[in-house]
């Protein structure tokens, strides 16, 4: 599957998404493109890591985008809830 320019985040010029509301809350979460439902953008990596794997590199891109964003860190998921088998 190849990217279309519809399937690229729309950037309000500082780096975050145009439908990102000041609550830090997406205004279209309902109805959001692929490339921002972690299950369909999995879709085109399962051939080259395993769910987990992806959660866990998933989670820390979330990790680096709230530190950066300064985003309530309360938002952090501990990577050690991935460690359960």
């Amino acid at each position: 599957m190849s990217a279309g320019k519809d399937d690229i985040m729309p950037d309000r010029g500082d780096g975050a998404c145009i439908y990102l509301k000041k609550n830090n809350q997406c205004s279209i979460y309902k109805n959001r493109p692929n490339f921002c439902n972690i299950e369909k953008v999995y879709e085109y990596l399962s051939n080259v890591m395993t769910k987990k794997e992806y959660y866990i590199e998933s989670t820390k891109n979330c990790h680096k985008l709230i530190d950066k964003f300064k985003i309530d860190k309360s938002y952090k998921i501990e990577l050690k809830e991935y460690e359960r088998k």
